[in-house]
């Protein structure tokens, strides 16, 4: 697992036996990330290594460019050129803010550059046949805030939910694009389920990133 001393690392520590690669390798340098990859020899690689902070990419995104896109397609080449398998950890900002029920080969309109650099790692993965792209939102094991937005639409879930739907995903056959979340509820009914004292708050405008999650409920439903 490619980005394994973050929050889905953390968490895949706990329920799976995957090399958590951190900031030892460097998947913006082609050379480093060959070189490391060669020793490791992997089988399958889980890439959630990534820029995130929206703040810090809108003030430069230039880090962000390097990792999400750039990084992406280094490590996409790896696996074609070795036959593995690659799982690509995108998100749900992809959609638009706007329509309801998103699928996975429907229009796409990133709601901020975070998102593009997601899409634009998306798109070098979409050339590698063998690789899987899982479009998601997750959070810690807690909702750390005071306020929460009771007219924004998600599918988002904690951390120690989905990362089990992820690593299911990452050792089965799937490829393609897959939107991994729970049911539909607002941000504000997320953060009470984990923190009762947090407040709901309404956005200007509320944004809705729901997605439809038709093609998960098929699989799990076969098992």
């Amino acid at each position: 697992m490619l980005g394994g001393t973050g929050l889905l690392g953390s968490e895949f520590k706990k329920i799976s036996d995957f090399i958590l690669a951190g900031s030892e390798i460097d998947i913006s340098v082609e050379s480093d990330l060959n070189l490391k990859l060669d020793i490791i020899k992997p089988d399958i690689i889980l890439l959630a290594a990534a820029k995130t902070n929206s703040v810090e990419i809108d003030k430069n995104p230039i880090p962000a460019i390097d990792t999400n896109i750039i990084g992406t397609a280094n490590v996409t080449k790896y696996c074609i050129k070795n036959d593995i398998r690659l799982v690509y950890i995108s998100t749900d900002y992809v959609y638009d803010s706007v329509g309801m029920e998103h699928k996975e080969l429907g229009p796409v309109k990133p709601f901020n550059y975070y998102a593009w650099t997601k899409l634009g790692g998306e798109c070098s993965v979409m050339g590698h046949k063998n690789s899987l792209i899982i479009r998601t939102s997750f959070g810690s094991t807690e909702y750390p805030y005071e306020f929460a937005y009771t007219n924004r639409f998600v599918n988002k879930d904690y951390v120690d939910i989905i990362a089990p739907m992820i690593m299911e995903l990452t050792l089965s056959k799937e490829t393609g694009i897959i939107n991994v979340g729970t049911k539909e509820k607002t941000l504000y009914e997320y953060a009470i389920e984990r923190n009762p004292k947090v407040k709901g708050i309404e956005q200007v405008e509320g944004n809705i990133f729901t997605m439809n999650l038709e093609r998960l409920r098929k699989l799990r439903y076969r098992k």
